[in-house]
């Protein structure tokens, strides 16, 4: 991040204090913390595009980031490695072999020698935990869902109860080992406290956040046109995995009520899954697969929610809904389900509206007063771009990751270099 850009972001905040000044500068003087990220693979997915964008905006002067992933997948190590960011993959062959990724990965820790292991996704926290803390290293783990919230199992049939609860288990056990923790939402820290059992106090939250600067690089009117969608035609955008958390099949079903009163509307649904066959198959059966588009991976979602007049997310649950944010940063109105963690970002009818989880009438209603109040659809989407940029811009969320890390990984450095050196400072003041 450039200087300038920085210092606006900091001027966004209170003035610093005078401890604040004495730790900054004390943190100039010292090297980049090294943070060693472990992550379960490289492949496209939300918490490894976050990873992504926060390598890109961090302050190397004060955050070196080394990524390792322990499984094959490395759709995003090129990406990484255009950044400059040095990356280790282990490409471990099975689904878990825990005991020998930990083997691998304690190598990879002591040639590393960083001052903190980070660690997300559930088989990198298992392995990264017990690894860091055999070779002495502090441990921080992000939570970026709810894996053992009623509301998965709720919605997904295909989940065994005896297993989640013995992978809830292992996870409860191996967070003793975590020196710390960081959630990507309030509801995602409130939710894992109560069933790792982990203090709330110990797990500091920074949002997920999107780059709300970044140039769009395409025409959204050549984009209908090439998807042979009118350009008057009013369009839905849905971007999201097609399982059954994502709750596609309930906005497919409203939209035989969308079409009552929008009889040229179209569904776009952008992304790919196990469903796909299955909501196919809905479509036909509610009579709309003309107006409904699997669109399956996009890499254009920000010129597709550019092209879009709404944006539906119709999810049972989630942990940080990063379309969600990038639909606030693209201005596209945005229709909801209610639930706590899109209540963070959204606050109905000033940022979108909310709808009923597992309701396709509310959530119809919803998509067919954005449509037609367009007074109240340019409202929210201006408020919903405010309050990103306000809040969720990338560069805020690097900074603030930047004080976590240096407060869990720098503080440990050397005997605790960065307490000794402020109180150095402010005896030498008195």
């Amino acid at each position: 991040m450039s200087s300038a850009k920085r210092s606006d972001v900091e001027g966004r905040e209170d003035g610093p204090s005078t401890v604040d000044n004495r730790e900054q500068a004390c943190q100039a003087s010292l090297p980049p913390v090294r943070v060693l990220y472990v992550i379960d693979t490289l492949e496209v997915g939300g918490a490894e595009r976050s990873l992504l964008q926060l390598c890109e905006h961090v302050d190397r002067a004060r955050v070196e980031i080394i990524v390792c992933s322990i499984y094959p997948g490395d759709a995003l190590r090129d990406d990484f490695e255009r950044l400059g960011i040095r990356v280790i993959q282990l490409n471990l062959p099975g689904k878990y072999r825990f005991l020998r990724a930990i083997g691998r990965l304690r190598h990879v820790i002591r040639r590393v020698r960083p001052d903190l292991v980070h660690t997300t996704l559930f088989r990198a926290d298992q392995i990264g935990r017990i690894a860091a803390r055999l070779v002495g290293v502090p441990v921080m783990s992000s939570f970026v869902n709810i894996p053992y919230d009623r509301a998965r199992t709720e919605c997904n049939p295909h989940v065994k109860l005896w297993k989640l609860r013995a992978l809830q288990i292992c996870d409860r056990l191996t967070a003793r080992l975590a020196t710390s923790f960081h959630a990507v939402s309030a509801t995602v820290r409130k939710i894992n406290c109560r069933d790792l059992h982990i203090p709330l106090e110990s797990v500091a939250v920074v949002h997920r956040g999107r780059d709300t600067e970044k140039k769009i690089v395409g025409d959204p009117n050549a984009l209908r046109q090439e998807l042979g969608v009118a350009r008057d035609a009013p369009l839905i955008l849905n971007v999201g995995r097609l399982v059954d958390q994502k709750g596609q099949r309930y906005l497919i079903e409203a939209m035989p009520r969308v079409l009552q009163h929008y009889p040229d509307a179209v569904l776009l649904i952008a992304g790919d899954g196990v469903l796909r066959d299955e909501l196919v198959s809905l479509a036909n059966s509610q009579h709309v697969a003309e107006q409904v588009r699997f669109l399956g991976h996009r890499h254009d979602t920000d010129v597709l929610l550019k092209s879009a007049n709404c944006f539906a997310f119709p999810s049972l649950y989630e942990g940080m809904p990063g379309s969600v944010v990038e639909a606030m940063v693209a201005e596209c109105p945005i229709v909801a389900t209610d639930i706590a963690v899109v209540r963070e970002l959204i606050t109905d009818r000033e940022t979108g509206l909310l709808a009923g989880v597992k309701e396709s009438l509310p959530l119809a209603e919803g998509i067919i007063r954005m449509l037609s109040d367009r007074e109240l659809s340019a409202s929210v989407a201006r408020q919903a771009r405010d309050r990103v940029c306000r809040e969720f811009d990338i560069r805020r969320i690097a900074l603030q990751m930047e004080e976590l890390y240096w407060q869990q990984g720098a503080q440990t450095r050397n005997g605790g270099a960065v307490n000794k050196a402020v109180n150095h400072l402010a005896i030498q003041e008195k």
